[in-house]
């Protein structure tokens, strides 16, 4: 009896360790068995300060986006995207797409990203393009039409409160200049520039949300004069409009025009 167990002891365990190589060597094909990557999007063009786009789409290829992501302190892309369109569905040609996206609601002026074509195949396959990098030029928004302009004499002087400059109270890089301008007509008369650091200055402290989560800020409102000299007799208008500042925001269009009073 004693033999005849071990008998079955060693036919046991020999079936076993066969069984048990068996599973070790389907996990071990299991983990290094992977799908092949997805076809993806090429000769990607991007221009941030436009927002249009060009590329080269795929062999079933199904939808197309554009996303951008950001970088964070140490210069590393961040994980999860700043800016994604929507889908771009794929034509009968699928070959070569175009077209325009409005980064301003999720892209911060002056800031650096990586552009990229995230491909959606007819199999649910999915993959980034090849990156392009730069950095977004956001475009200011116009002023509030000045607040009053007076003709006495040879010179227009021209108020503005704080609403000609509302729009850029919150702002991480405002204008710097402002230029004002004195039409007659259609024609300039004059121009003149107003920089940010002689307007007057007034903050505000405001809370955003409620509680743990809220968020705390300033409001800089702003307001000013200036004039224009050597102004003969006549009918006249003043608009004013933000300056860009070079590689973060394009200038403003004009403000709304203000006729001048005597």
């Amino acid at each position: 009896m004693k033999n005849k167990w071990n008998h079955y002891g060693v036919a046991a365990m020999f079936t076993l360790a066969v069984g048990a190589s068996l599973v070790l060597a389907g996990c071990g094909g299991a983990k290094t068995d992977t799908k092949a990557a997805a076809a993806v999007a090429t000769n990607l063009s991007f221009n941030f300060e436009t927002g249009e786009y060009s590329f080269t789409g795929v062999d079933k290829g199904r939808t197309y986006a554009i996303r951008l992501y950001g970088f964070d302190a140490e210069g590393k892309q961040e994980d999860y995207y700043t800016f994604t369109s929507s889908n771009i569905l794929a034509d009968d040609s699928n070959a070569n797409y175009a077209g325009t996206v409005d980064l301003s609601a999720d892209c911060t002026p002056g800031a650096k990203y990586n552009a990229y074509v995230m491909t959606t195949t007819s199999d649910y396959k999915r993959g980034l393009s090849d990156s392009v990098t730069g950095t977004y030029v956001g475009v200011y928004a116009a002023p509030g039409a000045v607040s009053e302009a007076v003709q006495s004499g040879d010179t227009v002087t021209v108020t503005m409160d704080q609403d000609v400059f509302e729009a850029y109270s919150e702002l991480e890089y405002p204008p710097q200049t402002f230029t004002l301008t004195l039409y007659s007509g259609a024609d300039v008369v004059q121009t003149t520039k107003i920089k940010l650091e002689d307007l007057a200055q007034e903050d505000e402290e405001y809370v955003d949300g409620f509680g743990p989560m809220a968020k705390t800020g300033t409001y800089h409102h702003r307001s000013g004069a200036t004039a224009f000299t050597g102004v003969s007799d006549g009918s006249y208008t003043v608009t004013i409009q933000a300056d860009a500042q070079e590689g973060i925001y394009f200038a403003s269009v004009e403000s709304e025009a203000t006729a001048v009073t005597k």
